[in-house]
């Protein structure tokens, strides 16, 4: 694929429609957070499964000289929903 490839958005019924490209490998029924950044950019975040909601807090370990988790990081609550 090309690095960038033009798309045209499309109403359809009561919404706008942006067809993307097969080479994105994109599933059918794949959702994704949409928003647009300072520059008016649309950005597409895939949505990922909650994947603390089944660990036990002595399962979460931060390691302070790696910083593999940042220290100050605090979930919203509205990462999955």
């Amino acid at each position: 694929m090309k690095k960038y490839t033009k798309v045209i958005s499309k109403i359809l019924e009561d919404s706008i429609v942006i067809t993307l490209p097969s080479e994105l490998s994109i599933e059918d029924g794949e959702e994704f957070y949409v928003f647009k950044d300072h520059l008016e950019s649309l950005v597409l975040v895939p949505k990922v499964d909650d994947y603390f909601q089944t660990i036990t807090e002595s399962e979460l370990v931060i390691d302070d000289e790696s910083n593999t988790v940042p220290i100050k990081y605090q979930p919203m609550g509205s990462e999955w929903e």
